[in-house]
C-alpha cells in the first residue's frame, strides 16, 4: 500500500505515544521514520520493532560511557534520541562505540533527521557488526541497500563541514500493509470512546461538538 511522509510520521509518532514513550520521543521517532522513507528505506518496519521492543522491556536510561569508552545497551526507541545528542556534543571525529543497538536501522533514521535539523553539516559513519560500513548525511544513507534490523555492535562518528541536500520529498512511498496495520493498531491506543463520557472529560469540543 502506498502512503504519504505525513502520514509515515504521524502514524510513528501515535504509535509511540501507544507503545508508552514520551511525546517528545514520540515526534522524534516519527521524524525518523519519514526520513528513512525519504531516502528510500523501510520505513515502518524498523519502527515496529523498536517500538515492541520499547514496549516489552522495562526502561533501560541510558548509562554514561563506560572506562572504555563505550555505552552498553542501546534501545533505539527508548534511548536513541539520546544518543545521537551525546553523538552531536562530543568533537569532530571522536567514535562513539556502542556494543549493542536493538535496532540499528531506527538509530540512522534518529541520526539521518538530526542531521537534517542541524545548519552546521557533516556526515556520520556507521560501523556496524559484520564489517558493514554506512555514511549517513542529511539527505542519503549509502550504500543504499535494506538496512538490517537485527540488533549488534556499533560505533559512530560524526564529522563537521560536509554538506549535504536534504532528504528528498516522495509523493509516496510504498508500506508493507501488515506492518502498516500494525502501527496503526498501536497509534490507536492514544484514541478515546467516541461517547458522552469522553466529551465531558475533555476530548473533543464537549458535548455541543457539531463538526
Amino acid at each position: 500500500m502506498r502512503v504519504s511522509l505525513n502520514e509515515i510520521r504521524t502514524m510513528a509518532g501515535k504509535a509511540a505515544i501507544g507503545a508508552g514513550l514520551p511525546f517528545g520521543t514520540a515526534d522524534e521517532i516519527g521524524h525518523a521514520a519519514a526520513w528513512l522513507a525519504q531516502v528510500g528505506q523501510d520505513a515502518v518496519g524498523p519502527v515496529l520493532v523498536a517500538l515492541t521492543a520499547a514496549e516489552t522491556a522495562p526502561p533501560h536510561p541510558l548509562e554514561p560511557p563506560g572506562e572504555d569508552g563505550k555505552l552498553d545497551l542501546v534501545a533505539a526507541a527508548q534511548d536513541g534520541a539520546a544518543v545521537v545528542d551525546l553523538l552531536f556534543a562530543r568533537p569532530s571525529g571522536q567514535p562513539l562505540a556502542i556494543d549493542r543497538v536493538d535496532v540499528p536501522a531506527m538509530l540512522i533514521g534518529l541520526i539521518g533527521q538530526a542531521l537534517g535539523r542541524d545548519a552546521r553539516g557533516g556526515a556520520v559513519t556507521v560501523d556496524l557488526a559484520g564489517d558493514d560500513r554506512l555514511t549517513v548525511t542529511a539527505g542519503s544513507v549509502s550504500p543504499c541497500r535494506g538496512l538490517r534490523p537485527s540488533a549488534g555492535g556499533v560505533t559512530l562518528v560524526l564529522t563537521r563541514g560536509h554538506a549535504s541536500q536534504q532528504a528528498r520529498c516522495p509523493d509516496g512511498v510504498e508500506v508493507d500493509p501488515g506492518d502498516w496495520r500494525a502501527l496503526s493498531a498501536l497509534a490507536a491506543r492514544t484514541l478515546v470512546p467516541a461517547d458522552g463520557t469522553s466529551r465531558r472529560r475533555g476530548a473533543g469540543a464537549g458535548d455541543i461538538d457539531n463538526e
